[in-house]
């Protein structure tokens, strides 16, 4: 703390003392003197001061009138004056620091009797500096700033003791001792941060004594949740705890690792019984734990193959489904699927394959029985000859694709058997059929052509030339044309 109360005062007395037997003896010459002397006291009072840290305070105490030879002669007796000074600055050390000094170390309470001595003192001094008995008034104050300056350095004592005691007590989990020690300390220095931060930990210190005793036996009893849980609050309480602390670490790590290992486990474990979803829920509950371990990545990339076999087969079975039920745009679909998965798996290349051989000849079945005038064509015949003829294997695949091949292959039996024309005329046109031959004059004749469109041409000299055209086809029967020119020109 540097230099107390009292030892500031003490050397500004005997200071005061030098300058008054200095002043003194000049006193003894002119009147003049006397003024000089006045002046050295009230330089001594701004010397002395400033050590006190402020500007001289105000005269609190009332004065005494100085008598009128007194006054005249100079302005009252220099070593009154002087010790008039002397105890104005006392009493403004005293009002400035020693009383808030005592009310912070609550001197009151636990020191009532040399506290009441203190403002007994203090009050004698100002009755006697009323009555104009400077050196009473300064000899009480320093007595009572004496007695202040023990208080003090007993509340000081007391604070280290009562601080100790609290810390020792504390450490030895004696919550009773510490709390009244810490009591006291706190009594003598409210505002003490080592203190307070010790009173803290002491509050709760029952508090923390149940929950690591719960955690001690959490550990004895295998249950590291518990005992985690435990020691969390713990720290939560008092986060000065480093022990509490660096065990809750270990604890939390040990259930980390516990928790990743038995995960990984399981998700091999899943993966060996192929089931993805069990897989994929240990697989991220793992990475969640410790997201940049080998055996996370490795249990992973088994995931991701499984999963890639499995949707391989979902999309093979949906194919081989809509195979079956002769749905052959919905199997090229899933085949396809199933392609992009494995480019060269077997099932998927021939499933793809196969249905689309189905959808091109059935397409192309449609196309020819959609226009089967055109059947009568030998190019198109032969080509859907050829068509059936391809196909025919495929038949057993898809229902519905052989019952377009009989379809399609009656159309053509058809196609190729001459259907019966009567011709009719007047036996005066010459007839013939262009592209088939010529049937010249005729009432009536039979004709056997094959299902196609036919144009008869008749011409007589004198009449116009007329076209006749007939599409033959068995849906129709029977067939008969009539060609006669009856305009003439």
């Amino acid at each position: 703390m540097g230099s107390t109360i009292g030892e500031k005062i003490s050397r500004a007395r005997e200071s005061d003392a030098r300058r008054k037997k200095k002043l003194r003896r000049a006193a003894m010459t002119a009147a003049g003197v006397c003024a000089v002397v006045v002046s050295l006291g009230a330089a001594a009072y701004f010397y002395v001061w400033p050590w006190f840290g402020g500007a001289p305070a105000v005269d609190r105490a009332p004065q005494a009138p100085a008598p009128a030879a007194t006054v005249a002669a100079g302005g009252g007796d220099p070593a009154d004056n002087l010790l008039r000074e002397q105890f104005k600055s006392q009493l403004k050390i005293f009002h400035g620091e020693t009383e808030p000094a005592l009310a912070a170390v609550s001197a009151s309470v636990w020191a009532a009797d040399a506290h009441g001595l203190i403002v007994d003192g203090k009050e004698k001094s100002l009755r006697a500096f009323d009555a104009g008995n400077y050196s009473s008034a300064v000899g009480l104050l320093q007595n009572a700033q004496t007695t202040a300056d023990g208080v003090l350095r007993q509340a000081e004592e007391r604070f280290r003791v009562n601080l100790k005691a609290a810390a020792e007590a504390f450490d030895a989990d004696d919550h009773q001792n510490a709390a009244a020690a810490i009591t006291t300390a706190l009594l003598l220095k409210p505002r003490h941060a080592a203190a307070r931060e010790l009173r803290g930990r002491i509050d709760v210190l029952p508090q923390v004594l149940e929950l690591l005793q719960t955690a001690a036996q959490a550990r004895v009893e295998n249950r590291p949740q518990a005992e985690q849980k435990a020691l969390a609050e713990v720290v939560r309480l008092d986060p000065a705890r480093s022990a509490a602390r660096q065990r809750l670490q270990a604890v939390t790590e040990a259930i980390a690792e516990r928790a990743f290992t038995e995960n990984i486990t399981a998700g091999f474990g899943a993966l060996e019984k192929r089931d993805l979803a069990a897989a994929q829920r240990h697989w991220a509950a793992a990475k969640k734990v410790f997201p940049g371990r080998e055996e996370a990545a490795v249990l992973g990339r088994e995931i991701h193959d499984l999963n890639r076999a499995l949707t391989l087969q979902k999309h093979l079975r949906a194919g081989a489904r809509a195979a079956a039920a002769d749905d052959w745009g919905g199997a090229l679909r899933a085949f396809q699927l199933a392609g992009k998965i494995d480019a060269v798996h077997a099932e998927a290349v021939a499933g793809e394959k196969r249905a689309r051989a189905i959808l091109s000849a059935r397409k192309n079945m449609d196309s020819h029985i959609a226009r089967r005038q055109r059947l009568a064509s030998p190019n198109v015949a032969a080509a859907a000859e050829k068509l059936l003829a391809g196909a025919r294997k495929l038949y057993p695949l898809s229902p519905s694709l052989a019952r377009r091949g009989e379809e399609l292959a009656a159309l053509l039996a058809a196609a190729r058997r001459p259907a019966t024309v009567t011709v009719h005329s007047d036996n005066q046109t010459d007839i013939r059929v262009r592209g088939v031959g010529v049937i010249g004059k005729t009432e009536r004749r039979t004709l056997e052509l094959r299902p196609g469109v036919y144009t008869f041409e008749g011409r007589r000299r004198g009449y116009r030339s007329k076209l006749v055209t007939l599409t033959v086809n068995h849906d129709r029967a029977p067939l008969a044309v009539t060609v006669v020119c009856d305009e003439q020109i």
